[in-house]
């Protein structure tokens, strides 16, 4: 993904890639993605990424040209989806759906669930709120690669996500994966997590 000068004339020159499209970045984020989602609730860094967000970077890391991606608030820069190069899809059919965290989803959003005989055929939704790991939304989350419990706080993340997490998730192996990220973090709540929100001390599914 780099460009060398061709005018005739012009010495050869180097494009400068932002730290997050470099190959040796993005494989330490997609390290970092991992083990989001091998323990679900553990909030990674990619600060080291640079300055895009969180988003974007673990966006630049998973997808390529065989992939199809959903911007469904249309938050991408014209540059940014030049080089993510997936095609573009509707959100009922994209690998990847990039939203806001903070509007609640439309009645009509319906991501891919996958099938029984290819559970894999699922999206993966990205939400970019405000912040993790502080805030006055609650979640406390259960299942595969958590001990007993963790909670996580969030700023600027709709409930109502998590609400229709719950159907999109009802009948197992069928569901999406979650990427929810801030600035620079990331947490991943995959389908196989039970998530229930926590108030006044007590937990409602």
């Amino acid at each position: 993904r780099s460009t060398r000068a061709t005018q005739k004339g012009d010495p050869p020159m180097q494009l400068q890639l932002d730290p997050h499209w470099r190959p040796a970045t993005q494989q330490q984020v997609f390290r970092r993605l991992m083990q989001a989602m091998a323990y679900p609730g553990t909030i990674v860094d990619l600060a080291f990424a640079g300055p895009a967000r969180a988003s974007l970077a673990a966006l630049a890391t998973l997808l390529d040209h065989t992939t199809t991606l959903c911007d469904l608030d249309e938050v991408l820069a014209e540059r940014d989806r030049r080089f993510l190069e997936a095609r573009s899809a509707p959100h009922d059919d994209a690998d990847y759906i990039l939203a806001l965290a903070q509007p609640r989803p439309e009645a009509d959003m319906a991501p891919q669930l996958g099938t029984l005989a290819g559970p894999d055929q699922s999206a993966t939704l990205v939400l970019d709120g405000e912040q993790i790991g502080a805030g006055d939304l609650l979640l406390e989350l259960r299942g595969p690669g958590i001990q007993t419990a963790v909670r996580v706080a969030l700023t600027g993340f709709h409930r109502d996500w998590f609400e229709r997490r719950a159907a999109w998730t009802a009948h197992f192996p069928l569901g999406v994966d979650l990427l929810l990220a801030d600035a620079r973090r990331v947490l991943a709540i995959p389908r196989t997590t039970q998530v229930a929100f926590y108030e006044n001390g007590r937990t409602k599914g």
